[in-house]
C-alpha cells in the first residue's frame, strides 16, 4: 500500500517497548513502509515527552513500570485521540476487554503478519480520512 502524503508530512507512529531490538526492527520496517517513527523504551518516557507530535501509538503491553494499557489510559487523559495498537506476545481475555474499552486495537507481537495487517488497516483509514497534522509543539 502506498503511503499518502500529508502535505510534506508523513504520518508519525510512536513506538513504545522495553525491547530495544524489537523497537529498532519495527521502526525500520515502518519507515520502509513510509511512516515516520519516534521510539520510547517505557510508557512513562512516552508520557513525559508527549507533545501531540504523532498520529498513531504502538505500545507493548508487558513492560516494567507502566503496562501498555496503563500508558494508553494516561495518554487518553492527556488528550491523545488517535489510533492505538497494543502489542503483546500473550493477549489475555481481560487485556483484550480493557483494550476494547479504551478503543485500542490489539495485535500479536510474535506474528509480524498480524502487526502488518493492523498497520495496513490504519493506513487504509488514513487514505480514506486523512489525519490532521500532529499538534504543533
Amino acid at each position: 500500500m502506498t503511503m499518502p502524503q500529508q502535505g510534506d508530512q508523513r504520518p508519525t507512529v510512536a513506538l513504545v517497548d522495553d525491547d530495544a531490538k524489537w523497537l529498532a526492527f519495527t521502526a525500520a520496517q515502518l519507515r520502509r513502509d513510509g511512516w515516520e517513527t519516534v521510539e520510547y523504551e517505557a510508557g512513562q518516557a512516552l508520557l513525559t515527552a508527549y507533545d501531540g507530535q504523532f498520529h498513531v501509538a504502538v505500545v507493548d503491553q508487558k513492560m516494567p513500570g507502566l503496562t501498555g494499557l496503563e500508558t494508553v489510559a494516561r495518554l487518553r487523559e492527556l488528550g491523545f485521540g488517535g489510533p492505538v495498537v497494543l502489542m503483546s506476545a500473550w493477549l489475555e481475555p481481560e487485556t483484550l476487554a480493557e483494550a476494547a474499552r479504551l478503543g485500542v486495537m490489539a495485535a500479536s507481537k510474535v506474528d509480524q503478519v498480524s502487526f502488518s495487517r493492523v498497520m495496513d488497516v490504519l493506513l487504509g483509514q488514513i487514505i480514506r480520512n486523512p489525519l490532521p497534522a500532529a499538534n504543533p509543539s
